[in-house]
């Protein structure tokens, strides 16, 4: 089979009750005509809409961890080994690559045939006989997909006891190489077979042909003597040259897609993803290679790279933390490298790059502009896009923000995404008010103050016995804190010439004293407690500051895998238009400081993952200085060139916004003068 789909057409789980089941198999099947679907089959050459498309109904499994068996490693298929991926829970996030999977590569022996038997016609033993059973790879486990009681799917932490343990033992693997040499037997080649497995045993979920890298043997890394930029795992053998473009989110990914003739025209493009955004699919007939930092050589991803023998890495940790974008980089998929291409190499490939563009050009396969087909909507349908389309539901913040204002499917969107953030934002909140003693004022000379729990580790116990007994709790400061996390934190917070007063323009006035009068009546008024909940690696720091919510959510430790930051923002009081414009500053310095990014409107959501303690820190306090910088920010985004301005001058190291502004302002007055 030479087109798997993987990944392309969409798959439901845990579906309760008829009408949830028939309402899932419609989706399935709309899912067949959507965009992902179509740029796959037409990159394939395959008609986009003449096609049968089956829908299967299988039973729900309890599974307690699930992956991916490949019956022979693509990577290396002359290994004589498997390929397996694990992951807790449902395999969703393995076949997704949202997490670091657990990697084993038994042997195919292993499964209790001899040697000869357990090999595939032609293959040669590559392993000496004293190799061992298993290769494995063990990452440390975050979170986990189940299922929902009522329906669906939900997320849940691993519990600590757990995140360190492998997921398979040697017996489950021979007990999967076996049936997996079954598989490939029935089918006559080899296959790439999702299993999972309950506490009844092991279940296998679907199997289909599996995309073997073209060439056998043994493969010859090229010769460097230059350290490498970052390493990763095989995911599609091969080596590649060409320009990186680091892709932080969705949005970053199509404003690339819109610009691909002018991308191409600059040099091969080598795409540098976050994790294994299925919908980069489509872009891969036009890439040389793909790194992706988190995923596993088993997702979806990874399949389409092999398909096309698009060179693939994955689990490239700080990849685009440590590249540059538009660097030339050599990918040696083979050996798991990612190495500086020499600029001799370079040059000869951007020759042979310029002539395969002018000879697609010649031929007709250039980017053609299509004429826009806009037709007069029927009043029927003005209608129906007024009922579905308008959105009149604006002011989250106002008085009329309340579900009997809602006219349309996006007002109830939109009134449910924002109550759906409060809650996000306060969910904390009940339990804080049950710690009682274990609360902790801390200040730190800046205006803005929390209250900490410890949850073991991450204060000083310094107070003396009498204290203890009267039950007096002392203000902590920054020398008090043993957290990791929170001291980065508090570093950035206190940053030399940071400025924590933006100041506001005259128009943002009136809208700042209406949110004033307004903002008692709202689910959370400025004045509530903030509160951080802290251990030695671990910091969760949930904050209303002013007409603002702040979320930060982070693990600064010695395992670089297991090390993260999560960032929320959403708000203000100058308006929507000041807040959307403020997001956009926060868009601007995360994507260039390596944070996965989304803004949807006035909420940011941002992250950041695989990094050592070092860098995770540094980063923490650069979020710190962003908690200052941005306080009252949005009382001066007066147009649509401020933001950028004000992130490029913060990315610089200029904390002051008053000086930064003024100068600015002095800039268009001197070219108001000589125009």
């Amino acid at each position: 089979m030479e087109h798997s789909f993987a990944g392309q057409f969409t798959s439901l789980l845990n579906i309760r009750g008829v009408e949830a089941l028939h309402d899932a198999c419609r989706r399935v099947i709309a899912s067949g005509f959507g965009d992902r679907v179509i740029a796959y089959r037409l990159n394939a050459g395959l008609p986009p809409f003449d096609f049968d498309l089956a829908v299967l109904v299988q039973a729900m499994v309890p599974a307690t961890t699930a992956g991916v068996l490949f019956t022979v490693d693509p990577s290396r298929p002359e290994s004589g080994r498997m390929l397996v991926s694990a992951v807790p829970g449902l395999g969703t996030t393995a076949v997704g690559g949202t997490v670091p999977a657990d990697i084993y590569r038994p042997l195919r022996r292993l499964g209790g045939e001899s040697e000869e038997a357990a090999k595939r016609p032609g293959e040669q033993s590559a392993e000496p006989s004293t190799a061992p059973a298993v290769e494995q790879s063990i990452v440390r486990k975050t979170w986990r997909e189940v299922p929902d009681p009522a329906g669906g799917l939900r997320r849940e932490e691993v519990p600590s006891a757990e995140a360190e343990q492998p997921l398979l033992t040697e017996e489950m693997l021979a007990q999967l190489v076996a049936v997996g040499r079954m598989v490939e037997g029935l089918e006559g080649m080899a296959q790439d077979v999702e299993w999972a497995w309950t506490p009844a045993g092991l279940r296998i979920l679907q199997a289909r042909p599996l995309r073997l890298a073209a060439a056998f043997g043994p493969r010859s890394p090229m010769p460097s003597p230059a350290e490498p930029l970052c390493t990763g795992l095989c995911a599609s053998a091969g080596k590649a040259v060409g320009r990186v473009r680091l892709i932080r989110s969705i949005s970053e990914l199509h404003r690339l897609e819109a610009e691909l003739p002018l991308i191409l025209a600059e040099g091969p493009l080598i795409l540098a993803l976050p994790h294994s955004i299925v919908d980069a699919a489509r872009l891969l007939p036009h890439c040389t290679g793909i790194l992706v930092d988190m995923g596993n050589p088993t997702d979806h991803l990874a399949c389409v790279a092999r398909e096309g023998a698009v060179p693939m890495l994955c689990g490239v940790q700080t990849g685009l933390a440590d590249l540059k974008d538009r660097q030339w980089l050599l990918v040696d998929a083979d050996h798991g490298l990612v190495l500086k291409a020499p600029e001799p190499v370079c040059r000869r490939i951007m020759t042979s790059h310029g002539q395969r563009l002018a000879a697609a050009a010649q031929d007709g396969e250039g980017g053609r502009s299509r004429p826009s087909q806009a037709m007069d909507l029927s009043p029927v349908r003005q209608n129906l896009r007024r009922q579905i389309v308008a959105l009149d539901l604006t002011d989250a913040y106002g008085p009329t923000f309340s579900l009997a204002e809602c006219s349309s499917i996006h007002d109830i969107v939109r009134y449910t995404h924002e109550m759906a953030v409060l809650t996000m934002f306060s969910a904390g909140d009940r339990v804080i008010e049950e710690a009682g003693g274990l609360l902790r004022p801390m200040e730190i000379g800046v205006p803005f103050s929390f209250l900490v729990v410890d949850l073991g580790g991450g204060i000083r116990r310094r107070n003396p016995a009498n204290r203890r007994r009267l039950g007096l709790r002392r203000t902590l400061g920054r020398e008090d804190v043993l957290s990791a996390p929170l001291a980065a934190l508090c570093d950035g917070m206190v940053t030399p010439g940071l400025r924590w007063h933006a100041p506001s323009d005259l128009k943002a006035l009136p809208a700042i004293a209406s949110r004033t009068l307004l903002d008692g009546r709202g689910v959370r008024p400025a004045g509530a407690f903030n509160y951080a909940l802290v251990a030695r690696d671990y910091l969760n720091l949930n904050a209303r500051v002013e007409f603002h919510f702040v979320m930060v959510d982070a693990v600064c430790g010695r395992d670089a895998h297991a090390n993260y930051i999560r960032f929320r923002f959403k708000g203000g009081g100058a308006g929507l238009e000041r807040s959307r414009r403020r997001a956009v500053f926060f868009q601007h310095v995360l994507e260039r400081k390596g944070f996965y990014t989304t803004v949807a409107g006035d909420l940011v959501t941002a992250s950041f993952a695989g990094a050592d303690k070092e860098r995770m820190a540094g980063q923490l306090a650069m979020v710190g200085r962003l908690f200052g910088f941005s306080r009252f920010l949005d009382g001066a985004m007066a147009n649509d060139a401020i933001p950028t301005h004000l992130a490029e001058s913060f990315l610089a190291g200029r904390f002051d916004s008053l000086e930064i502004l003024a100068a600015m302002e002095a800039e268009q007055d001197r070219g108001s003068d000589q125009a």
